[in-house]
């Protein structure tokens, strides 16, 4: 459903790892990392999940490591498309 993207060229709070585009929802994944080298992947560190949709943040932060977030993110999205199709 949600198409992913890796890049593992920037780590930290400022660079997307994994970033999922379903429609007009957005999940980005990013290491929880504050550090000066962006080039280097922390060791240790976890990651955190932010959601938006139509540009407005829904669910702002959840921590996991990046396949626990992925899935996350999956049923989420699983969830909130059931709930949308038994409202209509």
């Amino acid at each position: 459903m949600i198409n992913w993207t890796e890049q593992n060229k920037l780590y930290g709070l400022n660079y997307s790892s994994k970033t999922g585009l379903y429609k007009d929802f957005v999940f980005d994944i990013r290491y929880d990392y504050d550090g000066d080298k962006p080039k280097v992947k922390p060791e240790d560190c976890g990651c955190c999940l932010s959601i938006s949709f139509n540009s407005i943040y829904i669910e702002k932060t959840k921590f996991g490591d990046i396949d626990s977030l992925t899935k996350e993110a999956e049923k989420y999205l699983e969830k909130f498309l059931l709930i949308y199709s038994n409202k209509q």
